[in-house]
């Protein structure tokens, strides 16, 4: 089954984020995604580099750092990378989830500030605010999608999903 998911052809202006259950279709849109320009980052993916604790407080603008696991630090240190490298678009597929909420969110402030956009692929719901724009899959279909604030007014539908 090789057929192409439809989304808005506006995604790219975006920050976006794209949830739904296991096995909905995330990834399979997410790689379909890819050929728009994104680098496209997962577990698998990520380089086995140096970790710069200092750098990673310089870049995201911690006052303070608490280590969470070497995972979280290698995943700062891939996207710093990526940040040095010039890329403009990152896909996340389910990799942030491995970072901690408050540090995800300086790793989006950064982003937005180097005008860098990005998909977020996710089942976690706190994700969903992260971006300006939703898409909410079922059944390797777009089930709903949209501004984030005009998606969760179809809550009837959000729901049912």
């Amino acid at each position: 089954m090789n057929s192409k998911i439809n989304v808005s052809e506006n995604i790219t202006n975006f920050n976006t984020t794209i949830i739904g259950p296991s096995q909905s279709g995330k990834t399979k849109l997410g790689k379909q995604l890819q050929t728009l320009g994104y680098y496209y980052l997962d577990v698998n993916s990520l380089e086995k580099i140096d970790i710069n604790i200092s750098l990673i407080k310089e870049i995201f603008k911690f006052d303070s750092y608490f280590v969470e696991t070497n995972k979280q630090n290698l995943i700062l240190a891939n996207i710093i990378n990526l940040i040095n490298k010039g890329t403009k678009q990152i896909i996340f597929d389910d990799v942030l989830t491995f970072i901690d909420i408050n540090v995800r969110k300086k790793v989006i402030n950064c982003l937005k500030e180097k005008n860098i956009k990005f998909i977020n692929i996710t089942m976690d719901i706190e994700d969903v605010l992260l971006g300006e724009y939703l898409i909410v899959m079922y059944n390797n279909k777009v089930a709903l999608e949209g501004k984030v604030l005009d998606v969760l007014k179809e809550e009837r539908i959000l729901k049912r999903l």
